[in-house]
């Protein structure tokens, strides 16, 4: 013990408790002083050490994939969908290799208490040095989320939705996502997450009345009339789909980049890019709005899907 305390990294709780347990499952007794000497010093050498032998004495073939699907998960991955993430195909995995999973997942995972069970990291740490080791590229990271959004597009219930929307993003699937959002096909999701995801993918160059090669938003009186989540596209915030009360819209605006090119008595449709006359007035494009919320930011309405 006073071998172990001797440690520099024994002051961090973390690092103490993973000692303690490596030390358990040890078998040779003989030689477990040696092992106390080889103990990292740091909680990343040790958690990183301990994940080589995990991955090392893994006979499933599954644990790599398991940590890399809890690392990338928004809120961690349910239990109950553990076997079809983990098998080939439209093949679950056996339930002998998934009690093996389970088995090596205690080490880092916890359960959590809502009513969904999930596994997720006991320690932000963790998830770190798994997406170090293991997740490392980019590409890596975007194949285990397009899996996920794949995943969850076929579960299709309630809190699949929320999920699916994460994963769309991180997968690169842009007018996938902004599409599933936009459309009546997500009413699970909650007005703040859909509003937070879409200025991810929304361009970030300011663009207000006050700057010179800002150019106003409009819709022509076609695309007026279609119909989004809770009103028509004109009652509508361009940006985000909800509905926007009389009096509290303000007026979208294109930046630089994206602004369309001026034609002499003539204006593009945000909605359609199709050019539509000024003339005669009634029929004329009208202006784009954005709700209360997406206006905070005061940038470019159009959402980058590429």
């Amino acid at each position: 013990m006073a071998l172990l305390v001797r440690n520099p990294a024994a002051r961090i709780p973390l690092w103490l408790a993973h000692a303690c347990e490596e030390l358990r499952v040890f078998g040779e007794f003989t030689t477990v002083t040696a092992r106390i000497e080889t103990l990292p010093e740091s909680k990343e050498g040790l958690l990183g050490k301990i994940l080589d032998r995990l991955l090392k004495e893994d006979a499933t073939g599954y644990l790599k994939k398991a940590v890399c699907l809890i690392a990338i998960s928004r809120n961690g991955l349910p239990e109950k969908y553990m076997p079809r993430l983990l098998g080939e195909s439209s093949e679950p995995a056996s339930q002998f290799f998934c009690a093996e999973v389970r088995r090596h997942l205690k080490t880092f995972t916890r359960n959590s208490g809502d009513y969904m069970q999930r596994y997720v990291f006991s320690h932000a740490a963790i998830g770190k040095i798994v997406r170090e080791k293991l997740c490392e590229d980019g590409d890596t990271a975007r194949r285990y989320h397009a899996l996920l959004a794949e995943f969850y597009e076929r579960e299709s219930s309630s809190e699949s939705q929320p999920e699916y929307a994460f994963h769309l993003l991180h997968s690169g699937q842009r007018e996938k996502l902004v599409n599933f959002l936009k459309s009546r096909r997500s009413p699970h999701i909650q007005q703040s997450q859909r509003q937070r995801t879409l200025q991810e993918v929304r361009c970030h160059v300011i663009a207000r009345q006050d700057f010179a090669r800002s150019q106003p938003a409009y819709l022509c009186i076609f695309c007026c009339g279609t119909i989004t989540m809770m009103a028509t596209l004109s009652h509508s915030c361009i940006v985000c789909g909800m509905c926007v009360p009389k009096g509290f819209g303000k007026p979208a605006y294109l930046c630089h980049v994206h602004r369309h090119i001026d034609w002499t008595g003539m204006l593009t449709c945000f909605h359609c890019n199709k050019v539509q006359p000024t003339t005669p007035p009634e029929r004329a494009p009208k202006p784009a709005q954005l709700c209360q919320q997406c206006s905070v930011r005061d940038t470019c309405c159009k959402l980058c899907l590429v």
